[in-house]
């Protein structure tokens, strides 16, 4: 019984010494090791970054920032005299090189039909009166001979990036008015102006396109332009103006919602001068009847 044992051991120890183990197998993953260093950032460009909502603003990523560098092949050495804390030496690939492209709006998902160096979007209006802010990102993705190559074979050093992003500015539609070149401020206070003297009242928008206007007191409409020259008679009281601000020609059967609304006040005074003194400014002015000019000094000091 101990010969057969001692002959089986003998017979299992000659087939393991045919098997041959190779030095350092880590298994067959271990040719997607990183293999490829590749420095530098991607550029995303736009061609608008300030846009009424409903207008298509063009991205594209510049991937001319970034050197792919694989690492260099060397003959093993003996295994005395490796130096197991010795860094990669990497050479530049010059040849081969392309690149996929991802894009994404905020953080929302991938943009499937994104799948070049440029991409189109269209943003809506904002929502309220606010403007809204929207970030375009895009991440590339290696390509050598258009085999794309894994994360995990990739080492990006600190200070270089895959992803380039770019904001864009969706104007909210608004409307400012200025009375006699000055915006108003304070619409609940009434701009006051003298007898036969000079009150012209102009629109300024943002977020709108080919807008048109209706100026109204009451239900009167006063001026269908972006200015409303106001007569100048004696008022007993303040005179409320609104402004309404429509997208395209106003149409009271199929465009009568205004996109924007501003409202001011006016009255008019019936004095021959007027001094208006303003300490914040240091300044005073002076403003006469009838004339369209006002004398206006600043105090130095």
């Amino acid at each position: 019984m101990m010969k057969k044992f001692l002959s089986s051991l003998l017979a299992l120890t000659m087939i393991l010494s045919l098997v041959i183990v190779p030095a350092n197998a880590t298994g067959p993953d271990d040719s997607n090791s990183a293999k490829y260093q590749v420095t530098g950032t991607v550029t995303v460009s736009a061609n608008k970054t300030n846009v009424n909502g409903g207008k298509e603003v063009t991205f594209k990523a510049d991937t001319t920032g970034l050197t792919v560098k694989k690492q260099k092949e060397v003959t093993p050495a003996p295994e005395s005299s490796q130096n197991s804390n010795s860094e990669p030496e990497w050479e530049t690939v010059t040849t081969g090189v392309t690149w996929g492209y991802s894009w994404k709006v905020d953080s929302g998902p991938a943009e499937s039909s994104a799948t070049t160096d440029t991409f189109k979007k269209t943003f809506d209006k904002p929502n309220n009166s606010q403007d809204a802010k929207h970030t375009v990102s895009c991440t590339v993705t290696l390509k050598i001979n258009n085999e794309e190559i894994a994360s995990n074979s990739i080492t990006v050093p600190e200070n270089s990036s895959l992803t380039g992003s770019k904001e864009v500015t969706v104007k909210a539609p608004a409307v400012t008015i200025k009375a006699n070149g000055t915006a108003i401020a304070d619409s609940s206070t009434a701009v006051e102006i003298l007898k036969d003297g000079k009150l012209e009242l102009t629109a300024e928008t943002a977020g709108i396109d080919n807008p048109s206007y209706r100026w109204t007191v009451s239900s009167d409409v006063k001026s269908e332009s972006s200015t409303y020259s106001v007569s100048t008679s004696k008022t007993d009281s303040d005179v409320t103006v609104t402004c309404n601000v429509y997208e395209g020609e106003y149409n009271s059967n199929s465009n009568s919602n205004p996109v924007a609304t501003a409202t001011c006040k006016y009255k008019i005074v019936e004095e021959d001068l007027r001094w208006n003194v303003s300490p914040t400014s240091k300044s005073v002015t002076l403003t006469k009847k009838g004339a369209s000019d006002k004398l206006y000094y600043k105090l130095n000091d």
